[in-house]
């Protein structure tokens, strides 16, 4: 006797556990105090809810999803009115080039002498700082500029 195949039964039997994963209920009282003095504070939503969003640099579609509202807001205490902008991917990205640029200032600051005539790391934190706006990054104007210096004396 043949078993029957229950793999589409399966996936139908747990339907119902992906709609409640995209809701998570809501405690204000956990909220930051900046969150706590606005409006929404006294008649808090009764759930956090999976947000869709495109990525400001890809464009690739992402979700902002409950749980991790709920992570952010509560936890971490994010501002409430706090929205993601760039998809995890991108999101990683901009962290990476954050951290080499501070490598790059706590390098700086420690071998400023030795630094001013190596074209090498010159070029890689002027590469840092140039590519940081295109990931949401204020653009460091005056970094740039003493970069770009340094390299064309360095010619």
């Amino acid at each position: 006797m043949r078993r029957p195949r229950q793999t589409n039964n399966r996936n139908r039997l747990f339907l119902h556990l992906e709609d409640k994963a995209k809701v998570v209920p809501v405690d204000a009282n956990q909220w930051s105090e900046d969150s706590k003095r606005s409006y929404v504070f006294h008649s808090p939503p009764a759930s956090y809810e999976d947000i869709k969003y495109h990525c400001s640099r890809c464009g690739k579609s992402a979700v902002y999803s409950a749980a991790e509202q709920k992570l952010a807001i509560e936890v971490r205490k994010a501002y409430i009115w706090q929205r993601r902008t760039l998809c995890p991917e991108c999101w990683s990205a901009r962290q990476r080039i954050e951290r080499g640029i501070r490598e790059c200032q706590s390098r700086w600051r420690t071998h400023k002498r030795e630094l001013q005539r190596d074209a090498g790391f010159l070029r890689q934190w002027l590469g840092l700082l140039e590519t940081h706006p295109d990931y949401g990054g204020r653009k460091n104007h005056s970094g740039v500029t003493m970069l770009r210096r340094l390299l064309g004396a360095s010619v």
